[in-house]
């Protein structure tokens, strides 16, 4: 039997079939069979396609991630700060429209997943003026901050006030005078986070420049050590050694009249 004309498996629609089934049964129930028998197909044909179930995995999900709409790539002379909103709001709800993928997002930099897609913002950063110093630390804490956010979203867990048996009248006061949405609330916090990021970073900086300042030109007033304090004191004994030849040779003529 000749070979078919059209291959068995269609990239696309293994990738499609592979999300569908994460989706139901969560990254654990993913196997290489259960996709193959979702295509149709045999199991060891799909290595023809793909590597490995991990390569199949970090696949479906940048597919996905493909699907969920983005503007971070789309508006060149954006604020860096509404840059890194667009993301992180991109990453959110890509996590609550399929959250079966939470565990392959948390391990997506170690499998080398939206790598290209950071250093292309990562270099708008830099040219909007962002010091490099603060940018992984935003990366990190803004990525952290998604993923407990749309865990607490999907787990559905939200304050409430108390019952009868348990009044909380100062904290359903609060929850009454609430005036945020879940997603202004969202967008302050993100915005806050890159702020505080910003500012704590250029205060190391300043920090650091000081202390190297400070090391290089001593104090006026401050006792020297080390070597500063072994040239002074070294300047000091070559001036007493002066002085006293000095002396004597001043004495020598004396006692010799001359």
């Amino acid at each position: 039997m000749g070979r078919p004309k059209a291959p068995l498996i269609e990239r696309g629609a293994a990738l499609d079939a592979a999300l569908a089934i994460i989706d139901e049964h969560g990254v654990e129930g993913f196997s290489i069979r259960r996709l193959a028998d979702e295509l149709g197909v045999n199991g060891a044909s799909l290595y023809h396609h793909f590597k490995n179930k991990d390569a199949i995995l970090v696949e479906a999900t940048e597919r996905a991630i493909r699907r969920t709409p983005m503007v971070i790539l789309d508006v060149p002379d954006q604020d860096w700060r509404s840059l890194l909103l667009s993301g992180s709001t991109q990453l959110l709800d890509l996590l609550l429209s399929h959250p079966t993928l939470l565990p392959i997002i948390i391990k997506r930099r170690a499998m080398g997943m939206a790598n290209r897609t950071l250093d292309v913002v990562t270099g708008r950063l830099v040219e909007a003026g962002v010091p490099e110093g603060s940018i992984y630390p935003m990366y990190e804490a803004l990525e952290r901050f998604v993923i407990g956010w749309a865990t607490r979203e999907i787990s559905g867990g939200v304050i409430t006030g108390g019952s009868d048996d348990e009044p909380t009248p100062h904290l359903n006061s609060a929850i009454e005078a609430n005036s945020f949405t879940d997603r202004q609330l969202f967008d302050v916090a993100v915005m806050g986070i890159m702020n505080a990021v910003a500012q704590a970073s250029q205060t190391l900086d300043d920090t650091a420049h000081s202390r190297d300042r400070a090391t290089k030109q001593p104090a006026a007033g401050r006792k020297p050590t080390g070597p500063a304090k072994a040239i002074k004191g070294g300047a000091r004994a070559t001036k007493a050694a002066s002085g006293a030849a000095k002396r004597t040779t001043q004495k020598t003529r004396r006692t010799t009249g001359g």
